[in-house]
């Protein structure tokens, strides 16, 4: 039998084989997930999300018959049968969401982790293991820390990488492989275009430019640190926007950092227009996306591949500069939705630049604190 993943239904009826499915998505994972070196469980992740999809009902389902089948428990109840606890919670929520862990006594409709893995109702899906028949020669054991916080970040992070990977994975199949994504200039390139805007400003003479030319030579030449945390302290007016990228892109360059791109938080969108107004006209604006409330796509010219590239980078960050702002930031890292929470694995391998970040709102100062404690730390 053959077991389908997608199908075309409405156009041309074309047809994705399930195992072509579960590979890529399952190799984009890992790729996604080597920057945190958790790549071989993110593989396992991609390799069982949908084996739900085997069942003889979801068949029947893609095939054009109009029923419901839950397709998505699957592969969460095969992982806690081999002890794979964070593999089961990212496919448990891989449509609806991460879910909260529930108790023993929860319901299948209670929408709880234990609720749906304990789910006896499920559609007969053990055809899985005539694709993929050694799996459980390969599997990897998880190992889980002893910080209950720092797990529930690392589920987060895994669970971006297999929710970005289906979705590209699905979007590729179903348009051909037609969406413009990708497509921008490297950081070395990047760095060479500052370095290029910069030098028109020649050799500074009034006392302020003088002293602005200063503060960027020490962030350039902060470049080296082998700190994770760093801390730029400028007055108004002390050319911190450019100094601080400055530092970002010759820090991103270095063989012992190396990162893919540069994400601005900001507080106030005022400002990030400001900002990526000056990125912009450095980097050239096909470089630089931003991702705040003030930004909207034109309809009208969406025809254009710069703007649908960008449209697109708001989804997962994969462009080499990013400005948006704190409650975009954070709200991405602490949310369990998969549209949110689908750039979280970009962000793993930037340079973080907090613009104002004494505006972070003091009731809200612990658990943004603790976040970026354990991203430094996860991404060492």
């Amino acid at each position: 039998m053959r077991y389908l993943a997608h199908k075309r239904n409405d156009t041309d009826g074309k047809e994705e084989l399930l195992i072509d499915h579960l590979n890529q998505t399952a190799e984009m994972a890992a790729e996604f997930a080597k920057s945190f070196g958790y790549e071989k469980i993110a593989y396992e992740m991609g390799k069982l999300h949908d084996i739900g999809k085997y069942s003889e009902k979801f068949q029947r389902r893609i095939n054009g018959e109009n029923i419901t089948v839950n397709h998505s428990t699957a592969g969460a109840i095969t992982a806690c049968k081999h002890k794979l606890v964070m593999t089961a919670f990212c496919i448990s929520g891989h449509h609806g969401g991460l879910p909260d862990f529930g108790s023993s006594c929860d319901m299948p409709d209670s929408g709880t982790f234990l609720g749906k893995v304990n789910d006896k109702s499920i559609e007969n899906y053990s055809a899985w293991e005539t694709e993929q028949p050694d799996f459980e020669k390969q599997i990897v054991p998880e190992v889980l820390k002893t910080d209950e916080f720092k797990n529930a970040f690392l589920i987060h992070m895994l669970f971006s990488c297999l929710v970005d990977s289906d979705f590209i994975c699905t979007e590729r199949f179903m348009l051909d492989d037609t969406v413009s994504r990708g497509g921008y200039d490297d950081i070395p390139v990047l760095l060479e275009r500052l370095n290029a805007y910069t030098a028109k400003w020649g050799t500074p003479t009034k006392e302020l430019n003088i002293l602005r030319s200063e503060i960027q030579k020490q962030c350039i030449a902060a470049k080296d640190s082998d700190e994770n945390l760093l801390s730029l302290t400028v007055p108004t007016g002390g050319g911190k926007t450019i100094s601080s990228l400055a530092f970002a892109l010759n820090y991103a360059v270095q063989d012992k950092h190396k990162r893919k791109r540069v994400i601005y938080v900001i507080p106030y969108t005022s400002i990030i227009e400001q900002n990526a107004a000056v990125f912009k006209d450095a980097l050239g604006a096909e470089n630089v996306v931003e991702h705040h409330s003030n930004v909207t796509f034109d309809p009208k010219k969406t025809s254009s591949e710069t703007v649908q590239r960008q449209q697109l980078a708001c989804e997962n960050w994969d462009a080499p500069v990013i400005v948006t702002t704190a409650v975009q930031f954070f709200e991405s890292l602490f949310s369990n939705k998969p549209s949110k929470s689908r750039k979280l694995h970009n962000i793993s391998d930037s340079v973080i630049i907090f613009d104002e970040a004494q505006m972070l709102p003091i009731q809200y100062l612990v658990p943004c604190v603790k976040v970026i404690k354990v991203w430094i730390e996860i991404n060492l």
